[in-house]
């Protein structure tokens, strides 16, 4: 969503001046509050990754696994 600010100084405006309408215009659109909404969300992870990422855990601990029987990793699992 973008959404565009647009404020050009009227005559013989002073800086403060267009800076305190741009503020305002700024303030009243709503940009900020809506950036700051957006600042820690975080999508949804899809059906399709969420079963990838399960499938690669699987695949890692039957590794593991083998590993362990294979006297190659130490066992963590009886200490």
């Amino acid at each position: 969503m973008a959404t565009n600010v647009l404020v050009k100084a009227k005559g013989n405006e002073s800086t403060p001046n267009l800076l305190r309408r741009f503020s305002r215009k700024v303030n009243s659109a709503g940009v900020i509050s809506r950036t700051k909404s957006l600042k820690y969300h975080s999508r949804d992870v899809s059906k399709n990754v969420r079963s990838k990422q399960k499938v690669r855990s699987l695949k890692k601990s039957e590794q593991t696994l083998r590993l362990v029987k294979l006297g190659k990793l130490p066992d963590k699992r009886r200490s």
